[in-house]
Order: structure tokens, then C-alpha cells, then sequence
């Protein structure tokens, strides 16, 4: 299975899981227009994995529903599942 590498603008509400831990969330999101990747439907959720500390920060601070934009790769794990390895995250207070 092939890594998509390409950056990626997402946009979305997002959505925590009780057992939600500050380096993890999901955001349930809307692909940009400018991207478009086989197989993916629009307004999935897609777990993050944050790199770097100001991505951690913002992504412990998120709370449900807040709006947040992300710029990073969409990528796939080794099993399969689809996730955003984020590299800027801006949130809408």
C-alpha cells in the first residue's frame, strides 16, 4: 500500500471519543476542493496524529464542535485506516 505525501487542507467540526488523549483526535472534515483522493469519501472522520509540540497544544485544547482547519498529509497507517499527520492546525474560537 502506497503513502499519499501530498499536503492536504482540511476543514471540519470536531468530534472526541471518551477515551480521547492529547495527542489524538478526530475531526469530521470536508476534503479542500483542490484535493481529491480515490476511495475517500467526504465528511468522514479521520483520526489526527500531531507533530510537534504546537499541534499538541492546540490539539489538547479542542473541545466538540469547536471548527478547525488543518494543513498536513493525509496519509494511510499499516492498517489501512486513513489519518492526518498535521503539521499547522488553526481553530475557529
Amino acid at each position: 500500500m502506497s503513502f499519499d505525501k501530498n499536503t492536504v487542507n482540511v476543514e471540519g467540526l470536531v468530534t472526541l471519543a471518551p477515551h480521547y488523549r492529547a495527542d489524538k483526535a478526530s475531526v469530521t472534515f470536508d476534503i479542500s476542493s483542490n484535493y481529491e483522493l480515490k476511495g475517500v469519501q467526504k465528511n468522514v472522520i479521520i483520526p489526527i496524529v500531531s507533530y510537534g509540540e504546537t499541534a499538541k497544544a492546540v490539539l489538547t485544547k479542542l473541545t466538540q464542535g469547536t471548527k478547525v482547519y488543518i494543513m498536513g498529509m493525509l496519509r494511510r497507517d499499516k492498517e489501512g485506516n486513513l489519518i492526518i499527520a498535521a503539521l499547522e492546525v488553526l481553530v475557529e474560537e
